[in-house]
């Protein structure tokens, strides 16, 4: 059901469009459901995700639609950006790049309208995170740079750790290896400082990839990875940080 969960934070015009009805009946219903099952309300949609940042897991992209054009028939900008926003991450895990992009700079393009720094600060990360996956670096440090403003200007410090990994990812793959490094260890440095123990561990395992390569200088070397806290034993980031 799109990662709908109870409490203030839910999309309620994804909720109408897959109950097929309207705002309040769906959300009476959704708290009954809550309080049926026991279930308790989830972080809020402000805190990033480690991949891409919107406020509900994707679910299928014909129910996102119908969820934003319930949210526009009502002239409701933000609930319009939010159903966009998941619209994209639906698309996205689809490895449908191109809608996905779409529906970000839509997204954005409403986060903009309403003057919304964090909303713009998450479409232009997801943005970011799909030119990586499409091979274009250049234009997703571009994207993630704008991001990493935003980010700071919400005062969103788990905000600024992502960005700043995707930032170190984009410069590692065009061997700027030393720049890489530098925005990796400013993200460890926030992580450690916020008390973010994800971000910091995720930090320190993809410092292992890039240290190695700074002090061979760019020649290919072998990496190894450091892990916080363990010898062994992995860790989605939905944000590459």
């Amino acid at each position: 059901m799109l990662g709908l969960h109870p409490g203030h934070d839910y999309d309620p015009y994804a909720l109408a469009a897959l109950c097929g009805g309207e705002l309040p009946p769906a959300g009476r219903a959704m708290e009954a459901l809550a309080r049926q099952h026991l279930v308790t309300p989830t972080e809020p949609a402000s805190t990033p995700r480690t991949t891409c940042c919107g406020r509900s897991r994707p679910g299928p992209s014909s129910s996102t639609s119908r969820a934003r054009s319930a949210a526009r028939a009502v002239g409701d900008t933000d609930g319009e950006a939010e159903s966009l926003a998941n619209l994209g991450v639906a698309s996205g895990m689809q490895a449908r790049f191109q809608e996905a992009v779409e529906a970000y700079q839509a997204a954005l393009d409403r986060f903009l309208l309403l003057g919304d720094p964090l909303g713009q600060a998450r479409m232009l990360h997801n943005l970011g995170l799909v030119a990586l996956r499409r091979g274009d670096d250049a234009a997703a440090s571009e994207r993630l740079v704008e991001s990493l403003a935003c980010f700071e200007k919400a005062g969103d410090r788990s905000g600024e750790v992502a960005a700043l990994g995707g930032i170190a990812t984009a410069a590692v793959r065009q061997k700027r290896y030393e720049e890489g490094l530098a925005h990796r260890l400013r993200a460890l440095a926030i992580a450690r400082d916020i008390g973010d123990r994800r971000g910091e561990a995720q930090q320190l395992n993809q410092l292992g990839t890039v240290t190695p390569r700074c002090n061979a200088r760019g020649r290919p070397r072998s990496s190894t990875r450091r892990r916080c806290g363990s010898s062994g034993g992995p860790r989605v980031g939905r944000a590459d940080r």
